[in-house]
């Protein structure tokens, strides 16, 4: 369902730390990032350009490890030491009551079947299931969906995503999989979620 997309693609994000403003630069995005040989390198390098474009102070790195790909740190850290901090100004926000910040502006698709995500979640779309943490996965599709939506920015930051059928998040296992994570509590969960989004 478009729900379940949309979660989806806010499981890849919050794993990723989704976090920063829209990307304005004279230079065109491919020129900037086309001398990474391979796939991992053109991540890792539009990773790092990203995070210094919008003051992320960051002491992580994109990498890749036995055909993984996950962040790790670049340098040792001590107990309490931020490895990445990112300004409030550039990160898309939804509170409890569902109004998101941060995004500018919606895609036709999602806005007739959640409305206005700027202002809080009424009962009808309580009841079909819009709560706060779809309504973000929402606000993080529409801005990788639609470049006049997201623009320069969330365009290339969605390439550092894994598509939704490489997720490894529970929620988006299928039935016989969940049974493989040996946790019952995180499989009941995810079946729930499941449920609630469909």
């Amino acid at each position: 369902s478009f729900a379940m997309r949309a979660i989806q693609y806010f499981a890849i994000s919050f794993n990723a730390v989704l976090c920063f403003k829209l990307f304005r630069s004279k230079t065109q995005p491919r020129e900037l990032f086309s001398s990474a040989s391979s796939q991992i390198e053109y991540k890792s390098t539009l990773f790092e350009q990203l995070s210094k474009a919008y003051g992320v102070e960051s002491h992580i790195s994109l990498s890749e490890a036995d055909g993984m790909r996950g962040l790790i740190a670049i340098k040792d850290l001590s107990e309490g030491e931020e490895c990445l901090v990112v300004p409030g100004g550039v990160c898309l926000f939804c509170d409890r009551t569902g109004v998101v910040r941060g995004l500018r502006g919606q895609t036709e698709l999602s806005w007739e079947q959640a409305g206005d995500l700027r202002i809080p979640i009424d009962d009808e779309n309580c009841l079909k299931g819009l709560t706060w943490d779809v309504r973000l996965a929402l606000a993080l599709h529409d801005s990788l969906a639609d470049p006049s939506i997201g623009g320069q920015f969330w365009d290339l930051y969605g390439r550092l995503l894994p598509a939704p059928h490489d997720m490894t998040v529970p929620l988006c296992m299928p039935l016989e999989l969940l049974a493989e994570i040996q946790h019952e509590r995180v499989a009941a969960r995810a079946q729930e979620q499941k449920l609630r989004l469909t």
